[in-house]
């Protein structure tokens, strides 16, 4: 998988924000050339190559969040294994450069029924989870949302159930109404009505960049033609 970047800017008065939403594919796969082992010195390059000040993670093991922290020590990390809720399984982590970026609160939950606790929802074939976080702007003082999340690649209610889901939750959540980026691995086809819906409800950050004649790198993924990695956002552009 390879990042996808996005640049969002919060609001009139604020300062741009650089975001990746990265698919890290899962550590232990058995990909041979392209395994982690292989490709971990490109992932710390691509990071302090970009600098990003808000990196989502998908699939991420706790050793491989471990090495990007240990190689990248401006930056620290939120998020839970999505199996225990602790260490077990991948994590929808949310990773920021602590020297510009201050962490205020954060929490997750599981896409299903029963949010609060690990578990399965809907037709889902793995466990799903969204982590979130407000944060703010050490230069601007700026407080603004960050959600990140990888729904399921299988199940087509879970994945329209889950981002219905996440979008309850950011309601309830940001009761003072603050700026919110939303980035993660959605896993649907651009014209799904999911995101459909999604889109009048936030700004597609993409999108609006090309609006203004900035340019993003194409988005590549295992699927090309599904949002994995995107951001959406809300403020004005």
């Amino acid at each position: 998988m390879l990042p996808q970047f996005v640049s969002a800017k919060r609001g009139n008065n604020s300062s741009q924000l650089t975001v990746i939403s990265y698919n890290m594919r899962y550590g232990t796969a058995e990909d041979g050339v392209n395994a982690w082992e292989f490709r971990k010195p490109a992932t710390i390059k691509m990071i302090k190559k970009h600098k990003p000040d808000i990196l989502g993670v998908q699939e991420a093991l706790d050793f491989q969040l471990a090495f990007i922290l240990e190689n990248c020590t401006n930056y620290e990390a939120v998020g839970v294994g999505r199996i225990d809720g602790k260490h077990g399984g991948e994590h929808a982590s949310i990773m920021y450069n602590k020297r510009k970026i201050e962490l205020l609160e954060w929490g997750n939950f599981w896409l299903s029924s029963t949010p609060d606790i690990p578990s399965i929802g809907w037709d889902a074939a793995c466990t799903r989870t969204a982590t979130w976080a407000l944060l703010k702007d050490k230069k601007t003082k700026e407080k603004f949302y960050y959600v990140n999340t990888h729904l399921d690649h299988v199940g087509k209610v879970a994945r329209k159930e889950g981002l219905k889901l996440i979008l309850e939750k950011i309601q309830k959540i940001n009761l003072d109404n603050f700026p919110l980026i939303l980035t993660g691995d959605f896993n649907m086809d651009n014209m799904d009505p999911s995101i459909q819906e999604l889109n009048e409800k936030m700004t597609d950050a993409r999108s609006a960049r090309r609006r203004h004649g900035r340019s993003l790198p194409a988005p590549r993924s295992r699927s090309p033609a599904r949002c994995a990695g995107r951001a959406w956002r809300t403020g004005s552009s």
